[in-house]
């Protein structure tokens, strides 16, 4: 059940070197030290079954459902259960140089089911963002975070401080939430947005120019986009450098086209 779930919804993973996943007991203790949040289920508690003796069905996971801000969210793929799939990962940001995906395992913070229909709003995704902030921090050994949207892989601290800013009052974390990629034609198109909006950046090739200014201008985008909703008529803006640029909806509204005015 809660394979399927991640691979379809998605979520924030916490990677660990193989056989460095925590279990139910150890995410118990930590869960208590974080202001605001409580465990509201534990499947497994009072039982003295190990993940040995259940069932096939019940050894895919283990889970605890997780209590934030009046929110609902599920912690899966604890240890001795079955880790959470590594989806392709497409961006990377600021991990350490010995990383390798390939050596580790995976959990999964994912809203609860009772949030299916708003997984995708701001609110419940600044509350899941603060949640895993809070868990990583009390997990030296997590070596990065990935983020299922933009297939995201992040080292830990830099995801702690974008998220903390975040809640803190600062702007929505496009860094974190968001990649950027250099498209064959020599574009640049953001990945991840359409998770909020709909839609996705995109800087023309004729617009591009300098990529780190052109990087910087999508960024400031995908903040305005993701704080105001998709784009529905012709907008000018200034770019970072001081040009005019002109975005515009795609026809099948899955883009947000920019050129330079």
């Amino acid at each position: 059940m809660y394979t399927d779930r991640v691979d379809r919804i998605g979520g924030v993973l916490l990677l660990f070197e193989g056989g460095g996943r925590p279990d139910a007991q150890s995410m118990r203790k930590i869960v208590d030290k974080l202001a605001g949040v409580s465990i509201s289920l534990h499947p497994t508690e009072g039982q003295n079954a190990t993940v040995a003796d259940t069932s096939a069905e019940q050894q895919a996971m283990v889970w605890l459902e997780l209590l934030s801000s009046a929110m609902t969210f599920d912690l899966v793929g604890l240890d001795p259960g079955k880790p959470v799939n590594l989806p392709e990962i497409r961006n990377r940001l600021d991990l350490a140089g010995d990383f390798r995906e390939t050596d580790c395992e995976a959990i999964c913070v994912m809203p609860g089911p009772h949030l299916s229909g708003g997984a995708n709003s701001l609110p419940v995704v600044r509350v899941m963002l603060g949640l895993v902030a809070g868990l990583s921090a009390e997990l030296p050994n997590a070596r990065a975070i990935f983020w299922h949207p933009a297939s995201m892989m992040i080292g830990p601290d830099l995801f702690r401080s974008n998220a903390e800013s975040w809640l803190n009052g600062g702007p929505f974390p496009a860094r974190i939430l968001t990649g950027f990629k250099h498209m064959t034609d020599g574009g640049l198109q953001s990945e991840g947005l359409a998770f909020f909006t709909g839609q996705e950046i995109r800087i023309e090739p004729d617009s591009v120019g300098d990529y780190q200014t052109a990087t910087l201008l999508a960024g400031r985008l995908v903040e305005q986009l993701a704080q105001h909703g998709p784009l529905s008529q012709i907008e000018e803006v200034i770019a970072p450098d001081g040009n005019q640029m002109r975005l515009e909806p795609s026809g099948n509204g899955k883009f947000v086209r920019v050129w330079r005015s």
